[in-house]
Parts: structure tokens; sequence; C-alpha cells
């Protein structure tokens, strides 16, 4: 995968990428730059992280300040005597408080979540929207590139922008509540295809190169990079984090059973409780119960799972184009891919759907 990924940047919302995409396929200018899409995506988009950030960091509040303030709490055990003490269990519980706040404020109604993944919604099928017209519409777009003559093309797409504004903007909080609950139609596709063969003249051989690089091959990067497996001081991928979060938890947990073992036989060697150990072991537990809230919370290994099967739907789809005889051939892949692509997004709406930050 390549080092530098871009998110979408397969939809030229750059000046700088339209230059450099005009420069290599002027042709199909025309067809893969769309500024009303421009115009729709951008705003969700920034939206999207937006929301998307909220939602995350008041999960992340929440569970890391109730784990400090049990932390803090656990010492007690050892130190419940010590007048310094009582200022500890005040910290902690203001700490408790301020976690509880964050949870209920940002966490357990799913307002900031719900709202993410309505407008994450919107982002993809905007995304899906320009890829299918692309693919759907391909013989379509070929002869007015052709021809020299886009105009019947740019009227036909003006008129499916005001269409899925009506019907998927204006709709999305429901579309979403259906596909999460199963209740929807089968409605992957946004238009209908164009029935004639694609050609397979140089012009057509062109068009479906630049289709595969923006398309096809910018979603196997996408995927990779939810793949990543390598080290980073800041996690970048699901992977990553997924093996952050759970080397925690089982590196407390065979802590904990470690000072199990050692405070049982300092207690069996000296007739004392070893509360020390006692309140190191609590403080190991509630550490490694905070890494798998964060996993939930997350959803991280739902996301591992799901990017998992979508690479390797993408890398039979990837052999499968290489493959092909004809440009026909390539398009029924494409529009394969276009079904990979909805339904990826269905899973990724329902498990974050579910994600619940709960200690």
């Amino acid at each position: 995968m390549p080092g530098g990924f871009t998110h979408n940047v397969e939809l030229l919302l750059d000046a700088k990428g339209r230059d450099a995409f005009a420069l290599r396929f002027p042709d199909f200018a025309f067809a893969f730059d769309d500024p009303d899409l421009r115009a729709l995506f951008q705003p969700i988009d920034r939206e999207a992280a937006k929301a998307k950030r909220r939602s995350r960091i008041f999960g992340g509040a929440a569970v890391g300040l109730i784990a400090a303030a049990l932390l803090a709490w656990v010492p007690g055990i050892a130190f419940h005597d010590q007048p310094w003490f009582r200022i500890v269990v005040i910290v902690a519980a203001v700490l408790a408080v301020a976690g509880l706040i964050a949870g209920w404020a940002g966490v357990l109604t799913g307002a900031s979540r719900d709202e993410w993944l309505r407008q994450r919604f919107l982002c993809e099928r905007i995304r899906q929207l320009h890829f299918q017209t692309l693919v759907a519409w391909a013989p379509q777009i070929i002869e007015a590139a052709r021809n020299k003559e886009p105009a019947a093309f740019l009227q036909a797409r003006r008129v499916r922008t005001e269409q899925f504004r009506s019907q998927v903007i204006n709709a999305s909080s429901v579309l979403v509540a259906d596909l999460v609950a199963d209740r929807a139609d089968d409605h992957v596709w946004l238009v209908a295809a164009d029935e004639r063969p694609a050609p397979d003249d140089a012009l057509a051989v062109a068009y479906f190169e630049a289709l595969q690089e923006l398309r096809l091959q910018h979603q196997r990067d996408f995927a990779g990079l939810q793949l990543l497996s390598h080290w980073t001081l800041r996690p970048r991928s699901p992977l990553q984090m997924a093996k952050l979060l759970s080397s925690t938890g089982a590196f407390c947990a065979l802590l904990l059973l470690n000072l199990g073992v050692a405070g049982l036989a300092l207690d069996a060697a000296t007739g004392r409780p070893a509360q020390l150990t006692q309140a190191f072991m609590i403080g190991f537990a509630v550490i490694a119960l905070a890494a798998r809230t964060l996993e939930e919370g997350f959803q991280v290994h739902s996301d591992v799972s799901r990017y998992r099967t979508y690479d390797a739907v993408l890398r039979r789809l990837v052999q499968q184009y290489r493959q092909a005889a004809s440009n026909e051939e390539r398009r029924s892949v494409l529009m394969e891919l276009e079904e990979a692509c909805f339904d990826e997004m269905v899973g990724f709406l329902k498990s974050h759907r579910e994600a619940r930050f709960l200690m």
C-alpha cells in the first residue's frame, strides 16, 4: 500500500487532484469532476468528523475518568487510616462524578454517535452515487467523450443529483434506521444502468483505466490502511488499536494472576492479609476492564473482522479485473465492487450503532 494515503482523493476534491486527472485523462474530466457532489460532500464530511470526535472523546473520557477514580481509590485497602488519603478519596469522587456526567451526556444518550453514523452514511452514499454513475452510465459517458458532446450527460447528472437530495439526504435518518434494523429493501443502486455494452476501443480502455485507479485501487489501499499492523505510538488503524487494547488487557490479567499467587504465598507465610498486593490486583483489574470497555466502545475487533472480509473481496475483484478480456467484463467487476462497498457500509453502520462504552 502507498505510504501517503489520502482520504477522499478519488472524488477529486482539491484543485491539484482535478488538474492532475485532467492532464492524464482529458477526455473524461467532465464526468469524473462533479462540482455539485463536491458541494454536497465536503460540509457533510466535516460535520461527520466533528461528530465522531465528540462521540469518541465523550466515550474515552467517561471510561478514563472512572478508571482513574477507581485507581485512586484502590490504595485505600492499605492506606485507609492515613490522614492524607481523605484528599485522595475526594479527588477520586470528583473524577468518578465527572466520568458519569461525560457518559450520560455523550455516550448513553447516543446523540453524537447517531449523528456521526447518519453523516457517515450520507458521505458513503454520495461516494457510491458518484462511482455508480460512472460505472452504470459508462457507455453514455464514453460516447459523449468520443463525440465531445457532454451536455446530455451533464443534464442527466444534475437531475440525478436532485433526486438524491430528495430521496436520500432528506430521508437519511429513516434510511439509516431501516438499514441497521434490516428493514430496508435492496436499494444498493442509486442510478439505473445503461444496458448497452461498453466498447473496447482505445478511448474506452482509458476510461476503465481511470475507474480502476480511482475506485478499485483506492478501495484496496483504504482496506490496507485499516489493516495496518506494525506498531506506532499513536494507532492509525483498527487493527493497531485492537492489538494495543488486547495486549493491555492480557498483560494486566497476567500480572493480576501472578500477584494473586504472590499475595496468597505472603498471606500463608506471614499470617497477615497482603493488603498492598490486593490493591495492585484490583488496580490491574480496573485497567483490564477499561481496556475491554474501550474495545467494545470503539468496536475495533468488529472493524478488523469486517475489513479483513472486505479486503478478501477486493483482492478477488482485482484478480478478476486483471483477467477480464473485455471492457464489459471489467464493467461487471466494477458493478460487483459497488455492491461490495454498499455491504461494507451497512456492516459498519450496524456494528457502530451497537457500540457501548459500558464498564
